[in-house]
């Protein structure tokens, strides 16, 4: 639950639609330190987790290409808001 928040489906549409991958890149590599504390205390479990997480967000990202001609500057933002209130 902690990777595959509300937080990073809108910025992986805001990035496919404004090419702005900034934020999407840094919450990449905050979800990989904290993948190293989970395992260093839960074991190798954290590690076959990324599987789904990669086919969830994988799912995402060829959903979003799919759907970025329909994508409004208006549907964006209001996405980021709602984004931003489940955060």
């Amino acid at each position: 639950m902690l990777y595959c928040s509300g937080h990073g489906h809108h910025r992986l549409f805001q990035g496919r639609h404004r090419g702005d991958y900034s934020i999407l890149f840094t919450k990449s590599i905050l979800d990989g330190a904290l993948s190293i504390l989970f395992a260093s205390a839960m074991g190798i479990g954290v590690a076959f987790s990324a599987i789904s997480v990669l086919v969830y967000q994988g799912l995402l990202t060829l959903v979003s290409m799919w759907l970025k001609p329909y994508v409004t500057p208006l549907m964006l933002a209001e996405l980021t808001g709602i984004g931003g209130a489940f955060v």
